[in-house]
């Protein structure tokens, strides 16, 4: 059986970042990934209708998803969508005004979840599309800071975020969220409950054989113990890939034993003005101002602390990369 991937994510603008943010990218792309032939080819090319993005040159991807069962859950900036798998026809479409830069989409126990990080909320949803539950990550008040009358949609950015949910995942029957900001996750029925990862501002995760393994956007897979909720091995890519250059954003992982595939997006130039800091922390020797790598996939051996191969998106493809799941 051929190794193949599904990734999702987004093509970017020329120049699109220099505009701000909410403006980078132009198309949300779908696609499948052959890792044996290390070929790829694009399942959904996607641009949002413009009564569901803001008016002047909306970032458009598909951002962090998930396979549960015979169907896949998937977010672009503005949307939520269920596609049957593996055939990939559309099965629902769920269209919320609250949607703003949402995040992660996951199906728990019969109720689709959304990160939509720019409102800081979870949001849950029947198949149908019917709002069932929602919560804010840090405050018990939804709606302490923003306007629950606006169409969010229509609003290219919400940045500064306060918290940044990205990846939604159940723990002891509990609906958690990682918090890009507070470098942790929040149980959302109680607040106080948290998990620290530290290291640097968390993004994704993949749920394994007792563990949770979370990337952070500066090149760490740190992985979490899901009884003691303590962090028990943090694996540094910047030390593993010996390559005198930027890594790039680190987001999406799939992790099979000890084999580790992680996405990392090119660097964006409002990036590197943003994060000069970081950059300089991940560069070897002089080099911090080196050009970033390239989108790309990479396959690490954790136990090895080893890079094994990688694949490189090609330039017609995305190059901002959310997920990365086992097809």
């Amino acid at each position: 059986m051929a190794n193949k991937f599904i990734l999702s994510g987004g093509i970017t603008r020329a120049f699109g970042n220099l505009l701000g943010d909410g403006h980078g990218a132009k198309y949300a792309e779908l696609a499948e990934l052959n890792w044996d032939k290390k070929t790829i080819r694009t399942l959904i090319k996607y641009k949002t209708p413009s009564e569901y993005a803001a008016d002047i040159l909306p970032s458009i991807y598909f951002t962090s998803a998930s396979i549960v069962e015979d169907k896949l859950f998937v977010g672009s900036t503005t949307q939520v969508f269920v596609y049957s798998y593996p055939s990939i026809q559309l099965v629902a479409e769920i269209n919320h005004p609250w949607f703003n830069d949402v995040h992660h989409v996951t199906y728990i126990n019969g109720i689709i979840y959304v990160a939509s990080t720019g409102i800081d909320a979870i949001l849950g949803f029947t198949i149908k599309g019917e709002l069932v539950s929602q919560c804010h990550v840090s405050n018990p008040n939804p709606w302490y800071r923003r306007s629950s009358e606006l169409d969010y949609r229509k609003i290219a950015s919400t940045k500064p975020h306060d918290n940044h949910p990205n990846f939604i995942f159940e723990l002891d029957g509990n609906i958690w969220a990682t918090r890009f900001e507070q470098k942790d996750a929040v149980n959302t029925t109680d607040l106080t409950e948290t998990i620290t990862i530290g290291v640097e501002r968390v993004h994704d995760g993949y749920i394994d054989s007792g563990s949770i393994f979370f990337t952070t956007v500066n090149g760490h897979i740190v992985e979490v113990d899901c009884t003691t909720r303590m962090v028990i091995n943090d694996h540094d890519i910047n030390k593993i890939d010996d390559r005198s250059a930027p890594l790039g954003w680190c987001r999406g992982l799939c992790v099979k034993g000890n084999i580790a595939y992680v996405a990392f997006s090119k660097l964006r130039s409002t990036k590197i003005e943003q994060n000069l800091r970081w950059i300089k922390s991940v560069a070897k020797g002089n080099s911090q101002f080196s050009e970033a790598l390239p989108a790309r996939i990479c396959k690490i051996d954790l136990g090895r602390s080893q890079l094994l191969d990688e694949f490189i998106l090609p330039d017609s493809h995305m190059s901002i990369i959310f997920s990365v799941l086992q097809a």
